[in-house]
């Protein structure tokens, strides 16, 4: 009777030490992967073709940004130079308006 329970025991440690040489298997994976995801340089380079894609559109859509502010900045420099000339020409139609309507009074 004394050797069943101490059997018993012994299975129950087996399988206690087997669960946990799996667990530690498992963590060790778990670090290895967490290694890998933080690693900025394996990343890159596991990663080539969608980080090369990210960068040219970023470049791309800093490129766009530039020119659109390139484009606005001479566009409303000539617009600029329009309205001031149609600001004098207002201003000379008003004043020989008005000095037509002085002389026929």
């Amino acid at each position: 009777m004394n050797d069943e329970p101490e059997t018993d025991r012994e299975a129950l440690e087996r399988e206690a030490e087997r669960v946990r040489a799996r667990l530690y298997g498992t963590l060790d994976v778990l670090d290895q992967r967490r290694h890998e995801v933080l690693d900025v340089k394996h990343q890159v380079e596991e990663h080539v073709v969608p980080v090369m894609a990210g960068g040219a559109v970023f470049f791309v859509g800093i490129g766009g940004v530039v020119a659109l502010a390139i484009h606005h900045a001479v566009h409303a420099r000539r617009h600029r130079g329009r309205e001031r000339m149609n600001a004098l020409l207002r201003m000379w139609r008003r004043d020989r308006s008005s000095r037509r309507s002085d002389a026929k009074r």
